[in-house]
């Protein structure tokens, strides 16, 4: 599944590092080339596809009607045009593409299935944002590339490698509460509805 981070509206300026849909121009047409056995679902981020609806004309929105455009004529590459609901696309992936998405810790948290990670330049992006945990623990998550040959090289081992002890470690270790979250939430209602703060809980606006 490839599935990028809003980026119609963005200027290559703002996001040269960290939005791939220029890539994916050359870099969807080279995975189904490259795995003829496999299908690839493009899950455009929803306010992408209202922008693109609307007739928006710009650059990045050129080039999602582009690959939405390979969707309608290559049978292997399907749309997820799904506002909402995401469950049903992860049962279906084996692997996730994105850049610097939420929806990689959503889908490896979920499935604990790996991530790849592409960026035009990944030492950038790290320069630029060096003490972001989203950043630093992407590769606990899967891989970070930036060439096509790189994002092929993942593929295959993703592919190969189906079952990997420290992501899945990880995976278990920074979701709480797993299979007794409503019972949490009830149990601790008044603190949210009532301001109290909790004696267990990290509170952002106390460490910003």
């Amino acid at each position: 599944m490839y599935a990028p981070t809003l980026s119609a509206l963005m200027t290559s300026a703002e996001t040269k590092y960290t939005y791939s849909i220029f890539d994916a121009l050359d870099f969807i047409p080279a995975i189904l080339a490259a795995f003829p056995d496999k299908h690839i679902i493009f899950r455009p981020h929803p306010d992408d596809l209202s922008i693109i609806k609307q007739g928006v004309q710009t650059l990045r929105t050129n080039a999602f009607r582009q690959l939405l455009a390979l969707c309608e004529t290559e049978p292997r590459c399907h749309l997820d045009a799904n506002q909402s609901n995401y469950i049903e696309t992860f049962a279906k992936a084996a692997v996730l593409i994105t850049d610097t998405s939420a929806i990689a810790y959503s889908f490896a948290l979920t499935t604990k299935q790996p991530v790849v990670f592409y960026s035009a330049d990944q030492a950038q992006v790290k320069r630029l944002m060096p003490d972001v945990a989203y950043i630093n623990d992407r590769e606990k998550i899967g891989y970070c590339v930036d060439s096509v040959s790189d994002l092929i090289h993942a593929l295959t081992q993703c592919f190969e490698v189906t079952d990997d002890i420290e992501r899945v470690k990880f995976c278990e270790q920074v979701v709480y509460h797993r299979g007794t979250s409503m019972q949490y939430l009830l149990d601790n209602l008044d603190y949210l509805l009532s301001g109290k703060k909790h004696p267990d809980w990290w509170y952002w606006l106390d460490n910003c």
